[in-house]
């Protein structure tokens, strides 16, 4: 499955009504989801997109080599959902 900014919406849409990374590989099993707290990125990374209470980064890598955030959706494979601090 591609990641897309419409994916990352549906992503996003999903945490609103179910705030768990258990809801979201249900929901997208072809997918990767890594979860953390935002203040874990470091702040030399921008979020793809801003949800509800989340931040939602892309991961690259993970075929061999160590997972990385990125921009490029292309080389995305999967999603980190950061928590945000006043959200915990």
């Amino acid at each position: 499955m591609r990641v897309t900014p419409r994916l990352l919406v549906a992503v996003a849409e999903t945490l609103r009504l179910t705030p768990s990374v258990a809801a979201l590989r249900a929901r997208f099993p072809a997918l990767h989801f890594t979860a953390c707290s935002d203040d874990e990125i470091a702040p030399r990374h921008r979020p793809a997109f801003d949800a509800d209470g989340h931040a939602l980064y892309l991961v690259a890598g993970g075929g061999g080599g160590c997972p990385a955030i990125t921009d490029d959706f292309a080389a995305a494979t999967g999603i980190v959902v950061a928590a945000k601090a006043d959200a915990e």
